[in-house]
């Protein structure tokens, strides 16, 4: 009994000082601090921007429903969406890395979307739509591997989004204005980061940022004792 309390001790002792040494050779090894710039397809937010795109909102205060008519009726089949302009979504994320393969931190990210609606016959300008979308989301990322100039990952972030969209309607000559506020998610099937210090980075996943993100970071030098 004595030989099996002195020999699992024995083991317990060196995973300790494995997981000691292993502890401190990461921490000099490899950087803690991420900074990051990227930008991604903006294909979901793109279709929450389609989905608010409204003919009530661009003829609801127009004189013509004071005289009994239907605006719905009349306007539905008679405009249409030009072609939309994108900023694409904008990101910048910060992540401090909490053991050699976890990672925590937060997102910040931007898309615009712009948009004419024309006059289905005589191809005159009606109305001008804007959406902007703002995310804000913690985020956790699982580096599976960690070399020297190249990392993969994955992970996953939830936060919140705000939509803020402004209609101005030739028609009426009036502004429709309106703010919304949802949830917001992103998850990273597979990351790419390769370089030392400054790096490039490409990332596939689902969420706010659409499928495809790709950018450039920095991550600060690793302390040397």
């Amino acid at each position: 009994m004595k030989k099996i309390v002195i020999s699992i001790s024995l083991v317990l002792a060196s995973f300790f000082v494995v997981a000691q040494e292993d502890s401190i050779s990461w921490r000099q090894t490899f950087p803690r601090h991420d900074l990051q710039l990227g930008i991604g397809d903006p294909f979901i937010a793109g279709v929450t921007a389609a989905l608010g795109f409204s003919l009530d909102a661009l003829f609801a205060s127009d004189d013509f429903a004071a005289e009994g008519g239907s605006i719905d009726e009349l306007f539905a089949s008679d405009t249409y969406c030009g072609t939309t302009l994108t900023t694409g979504c904008l990101s910048l994320a910060y992540r401090y890395r909490l053991q050699k393969w976890l990672w925590i931190g937060v997102s910040g990210s931007y898309a615009g979307f712009y948009a004419n609606i024309y006059d289905k016959y005589s191809k005159q300008k009606k109305a001008m739509d804007a959406s902007y979308f703002f995310f804000i989301m913690p985020s956790v990322r699982f580096s599976w591997l960690n070399k020297k100039y190249v990392m993969l990952y994955s992970g996953v972030s939830l936060g919140v989004s705000g939509c803020y969209s402004s209609t101005y309607s030739k028609f009426s000559e009036q502004t429709t204005n309106d703010l919304s506020l949802n949830f917001a998610g992103e998850v990273t099937a597979i990351g790419v980061h390769v370089g030392r210090y400054w790096y490039g980075f490409t990332e596939l996943g689902f969420g706010t940022q659409g499928f495809f993100n790709i950018g450039f970071g920095y991550q600060f030098k690793c302390k040397k004792k």
